[in-house]
């Protein structure tokens, strides 16, 4: 009787540790890995990606574009696609996401540049500058060996509504024509990008 006593003791110790891990578990995924930057908060279609990745590839200057939804409210950024031309910087990203699944990314940082390029997305300018002056720098300086210039515009291109930005990683600075074509390229995506979000 003592031995059965023990038994069931044991298996309700058990049964309760597991229950506790689970519960923990559930309460961790909910709390930091649901809120994570790195998961998608919204779904893109494929006609979209499609797009994003016949652009990727036809420029030889663009190695990667990247569509992002930003939550001002909560002053965090989701990433919603990525697409890259070359593996050296798939491996490079793809290595940041897995070291850092928790982080969330945010808007609006304690770096003074950082902000004065996000407040001019948000007022619907086209912005290019180094990618040392981005939080991609910031978050995965090592880029700095592909990318020199980060070209973005945001979601949607014009005013009324801000809920996202379009990235455009470029090898080289953009010449004055460049510039402007991948200016007209990435408003395009962005009002594409704006009727998937929304």
């Amino acid at each position: 009787m003592i031995a059965t006593k023990s038994k069931r003791l044991k298996v309700i110790a058990v049964g309760l540790s597991l229950l506790i891990l689970v519960l923990g578990y559930f309460f961790v995924y909910t709390k930091y890995i649901m809120e994570t930057s790195f998961r998608v908060n919204k779904t893109l279609s494929p006609a979209f990606i499609k797009k994003v990745d016949d652009i990727v590839a036809r420029h030889p200057n663009i190695l990667s574009i990247q569509v992002v939804n930003v939550d001002l409210n909560k002053n965090v950024r989701y990433i919603l696609y990525t697409s890259i031309k070359i593996p050296e910087i798939n491996k490079l990203y793809s290595g940041f996401l897995a070291n850092n699944i928790t982080i969330e990314v945010p808007v609006f940082t304690g770096n003074d540049v950082h902000n004065a390029r996000m407040i001019r997305l948000i007022n619907h300018e086209y912005v290019c500058t180094p990618l040392k002056d981005t939080i991609s720098y910031t978050l995965v300086p090592e880029l700095a060996k592909y990318i020199e210039t980060v070209c973005a515009v945001s979601i949607p291109p014009s005013y009324g509504d801000f809920i996202g930005i379009v990235g455009v990683f470029l090898k080289n600075p953009p010449t004055g024509i460049e510039k402007d074509i991948i200016r007209v390229e990435v408003k395009d995506l962005a009002e594409s990008a704006y009727l998937d979000i929304k």
